[in-house]
Parts: C-alpha cells; sequence; structure tokens
C-alpha cells in the first residue's frame, strides 16, 4: 500500500493593522466598492484574492487617491483586496462581496 505524503510550507504571513494608509467601503459590497487613500499616498495597482491566494483581479492606476472597482462578476464570498503604492508600501484589507 502506497501512501503520499504531503507537505505544506508557508512562504509569508498577512498581517491585518488598523493603521493601514486606505479604507475600503462599503464592506461588505454588492455590485462596487471605493478605495480611499490618505494624502500623499498615490496607488499604483490594487489587486483582489481569494482566501485560496489566488489573483482574481489586478487592476493599474496612476496616480489614483480614491479608487473605485466594479466587483459585479465576483462570486459571493471572502477576498483580500491589495493596495500597492508608488512609494513600494502596500496594504491588504478584507472584502465582503455579497
Amino acid at each position: 500500500m502506497k501512501r503520499l505524503i504531503f507537505t505544506f510550507i508557508l512562504f509569508g504571513t498577512i498581517t491585518f493593522s488598523k493603521a493601514t494608509n486606505s479604507t475600503l467601503f462599503p464592506n461588505p459590497a454588492t455590485t462596487e466598492f471605493t478605495v480611499k487613500v490618505a494624502a500623499g499616498k498615490k496607488v499604483k495597482t490594487l489587486e483582489v484574492y481569494n482566501y485560496l491566494g489566488v489573483k482574481i483581479e489586478s487592476v493599474e492606476y496612476f496616480y489614483g487617491i480614491e479608487l473605485v472597482a466594479n466587483i459585479t462578476t465576483l462570486k459571493t464570498g471572502k477576498y483580500l483586496v491589495s493596495i500597492s503604492y508608488w512609494d513600494g508600501s502596500r496594504d491588504v484589507l478584507p472584502l465582503i462581496k455579497k
């Protein structure tokens, strides 16, 4: 009898902090959500991941300070929104799609 052994290695961690450079609203959202960033921060990309870490959507922005993302094609569930800034920093915010 053969056995299969699976090894899982965690290469990084995601931490949620209240001291982020941006806010995401409304949350939960149904058709779209808005991301408002702190003064002086300029968004480079906005990426949406499912909770398994699979990238669902990626949008490039050029120096935006308030962004609206359409999520009508997403299924109901929980997602992570990764916001990358031109200064190299990044925020990860949870999103619930109704």
